[in-house]
C-alpha cells in the first residue's frame, strides 16, 4: 500500500524545527517537535510488482550506483566546521589490545572470560553474496534469522543449517530489490521483523517493506510497505525496538539532494496481530547539511538518536514512549575528530578497506548509539569510525566513543577504542539485561600496509581494564581475512541473545580465501556461561 504521507509529514516537521544556538559543556533539551500521524494496512497481493529477481551483477551495479548517488549527495554538505576549541573532556582511553578466540571455552570458564558461545558460518547464496556483507542477525533461541547483501535465510538449529529465503519484488514504483536489509526480534512477543530497501531502475525511487514473521521462522505473517510514491528514495533503513514501539529510522533523498533524516514509530502489538494502525514520523534537516541517525539499541520507554554536527559536537533526540512529542538538545561538545578519509592498507592485495570516505564522514552513516548503565547511571555509549589524528591524535583509524548521562546528556568520559599499529572502524554496539556493552567491529590493516581487516568481539563492564561505562580493554578475534576489499560496506549488527539476555548475538564478516566469510557470533562473560548453555536453545 502507498503512503502519500510525503509533503505532508515534511511540511509539518519543517514548521516545527526551531533554531537552537551553541552551547558549551552539556545542555537540556533545546527543542521541540509533534511528529506527524498516518494510518496504514497491511501489504494486499497490488503490494509486489511483477518483476524477476535481479542477478548478483544486476544487483552489483544497482548497488554501486547507489553509493555514487550517496556520494553525489554527501558532496553537497558544506564543509564540516572545526566546532568549539574546548579543552579535551575527559582522560585518554587506553590502548585497545587484540586476542584471538578465547581459551575461556573450557568447561568452567573465569568469571571474567569472554566465552564464544557459538561462532556459525553464515552460507546462503541468494542472489549473489557481496563482498560489501552488512549482514544483520536476531534469534529466538536456536531460530535464527540472517539477512547480507543480497539474500536472506534461516536457521533452526543455532546456524548449524540454513534454508534461504527467497528474493520478491517491491511496489510498481519501486519493484527492485536493493540492499541495506535489517532485523530485529521482539522476544516478548515473539515476532521477528525485518526490512528491505526496493528502488527503481534509476534511482529515484525508494521504498521500504516490513515483515511481520511468526514463531519458528515458518513463514512470514504479513508486511507492510511505506512507498513515499515517485521521486523520493527512502535510504539506509535500520530498525529497533522498544517497549511497545519498532522505530525505523531513513536517509531521504529528493530530486538527487538530501530531504532530512527521518524516524518512524510503529505499535508492536498492531504489527504483531497484522492489524492496520496508525504511526507517527519525525523528519530532521538542521542546519549543518546532511545528517544520518540510526536508532539506539537497548531503548525500552525512550527512543534516542545521535547526529554529529560538527568536528566536537553531537547532538542528542529523545522521544518518550508515552509522549507524542521530541526533543533535541543544543550541540553537545566532545572530542575533536577527524572526518577525513582514512588509510587503512593491508590483506594480499594491499587494499585500503576505508577508502570510501563516507565511512568516517561527519555525515554519520558509521554512528551507533545503545543505551547502558553502570552502577545506577544510565548513559548513552555512542561510537562512530574517524580517520586517524582527533584531540589525542591516534595514529591509525579508530572508533570514537563518547558516554552521555541520559538524565542531562552530560558528557562522562570519551572511551575511544584505538590501537596504535592497527585500525578500527565500523562498530556496533548494544547493551544486555544488565546494562552491560557488547561490541562487534573490524580490526587490521594500517597507515603504511600491513594485515587485513579482521571480524572481532568485546564486552565492557566490571572485568573490562579500565571499569565499565564503555572502555572495551581487549577484542577478540571471530572472522579470519587474508584480504581486504577496497569498501567495507556500511554496518555490522550486534544484539541481545534471546532468551539469554546477559548474552550477545552479532555479525561478522571478512574475505578469505576468494569469498565472503560471513559468521554469526554468541559471546557471553565467563560468569553467565552455565546460565548460558542452560538456556540458549529455549
Amino acid at each position: 500500500m502507498r503512503v502519500s504521507y510525503f509533503a505532508y509529514g515534511r511540511a509539518l516537521a519543517l514548521a516545527l524545527l526551531v533554531s537552537t544556538t551553541i552551547t558549551y559543556g552539556y545542555a537540556q533539551a533545546a527543542g521541540a517537535a509533534a511528529p506527524a500521524t498516518h494510518f496504514i494496512m497491511p501489504d494486499g497481493p497490488g503490494a509486489h510488482a511483477a518483476v524477476a529477481p535481479l542477478t548478483a551483477t544486476q544487483h552489483q551495479l544497482l548497488h554501486d550506483r547507489l553509493l555514487a548517488l550517496r556520494h553525489q549527495v554527501a558532496n553537497q554538505k558544506p564543509a564540516v566546521s572545526a566546532g568549539p576549541q574546548a579543552a579535551m573532556l575527559t582522560a585518554g582511553a587506553p590502548e585497545t589490545s587484540v586476542a584471538p578466540l578465547s581459551a575461556a571455552t573450557a568447561a568452567l570458564p573465569a568469571p571474567g572470560a569472554l566465552v564464544i558461545g557459538r561462532n556459525k558460518a553464515y552460507p546462503i547464496i541468494g542472489d549473489g553474496r557481496s563482498d560489501t556483507a552488512e549482514p544483520s542477525l536476531a534469534n529466538s533461541g536456536n531460530h535464527y534469522w540472517m539477512t547480507m547483501n543480497w539474500n536472506r535465510g534461516f536457521s533452526n538449529d543455532g546456524g548449524s543449517t540454513w534454508t534461504a529465503q527467497a528474493d520478491d519484488s517491491g511496489p510498481a514504483d519501486a519493484p527492485f530489490f536493493c540492499c541495506d536489509q535489517d532485523v530485529v526480534h521482539d522476544h516478548g512477543r515473539d515476532v521477528t521483523l525485518w526490512s528491505n530497501l526496493y528502488v527503481n531502475s534509476n534511482l529515484t525511487t525508494g521504498a521500504i517493506r516490513i515483515f511481520v514473521r511468526q514463531n519458528g521462522n515458518l513463514a512470514d505473517k504479513c508486511s507492510y510497505t511505506f512507498d513515499p510514491g515517485p521521486g523520493t528514495l527512502l535510504d539506509y533503513p535500520h530498525l529497533a525496538l522498544g517497549n511497545n514501539f519498532l522505530y525505523l529510522t531513513t536517509n531521504n533523498i529528493v530530486n538527487g539532494g538530501w530531504a532530512g533524516a527521518e524516524i518512524w514509530r510503529f505499535p508492536l502489538d498492531a504489527m504483531y496481530q497484522c492489524q492496520g494502525f496508525n504511526y507517527n514520523f519525525f523528519t530532521w534537516t538542521g542546519s549543518v547539511g546532511q545528517v544520518v541517525w540510526t536508532p539506539t539499541r537497548g531503548a525500552t520507554d525512550t527512543m534516542y538518536m545521535v547526529t554529529i554536527e560538527n568536528a566536537s559536537q553531537l547532538r542528542y533526540f529523545h522521544w518518550a514512549e508515552n509522549s507524542n512529542t521530541i526533543f533535541w538538545t543544543a550541540p553537545v561538545n566532545v572530542n575533536a575528530s577527524n572526518f577525513g578519509q582514512a588509510t587503512c592498507i593491508g590483506g594480499l592485495s594491499g587494499n585500503n578497506w576505508m577508502a570510501d570516505p563516507l565511512s568516517t564522514s561527519a555525515i554519520g552513516f558509521q554512528v551507533r548509539t545503545t543505551v547502558a548503565q553502570d552502577h545506577g547511571t544510565q548513559y548513552l555509549a555512542t561510537y562512530y569510525t574517524v580517520a586517524a589524528g582527533g584531540s589525542f591524535n591516534h595514529p591509525q583509524a579508530y572508533a570514537a566513543g563518547v558516554i552521555a548521562r541520559t538524565s542531562d546528556f552530560a558528557i562522562l568520559k570519551t572511551p575511544d577504542i584505538w590501537n596504535s599499529s592497527s585500525c578500527f572502524g565500523f562498530p556496533d554496539v548494544t547493551s544486555n539485561a544488565r546494562g552491560d556493552i557488547g561490541l562487534t567491529i573490524a580490526f587490521g590493516s594500517s597507515s603504511s600496509g600491513g594485515g587485513p581487516a579482521q571480524g572481532y568481539v568485546s564486552i565492557s563492564d566490571d572485568f573490562t581494564n579500565s571499569g565499565s561505562s564503555g572502555f572495551f580493554g581487549t577484542v577478540f578475534l571471530v572472522a579470519s581475512a587474508d584480504d581486504n576489499s577496497s569498501r567495507y560496506g556500511d554496518y555490522l549488527t550486534i544484539r541481545q541473545q534471546e532468551p539469554v539476555d546477559l548474552a550477545f548475538i552479532a555479525t561478522s564478516y571478512t574475505l578469505l580465501g576468494g569469498g565472503v566469510n560471513v559468521r554469526a557470533v554468541e559471546f557471553v562473560r565467563g560468569r553467565y556461561d552455565k546460565g548460558y548453555l542452560d538456556r540458549r536453545a529455549k
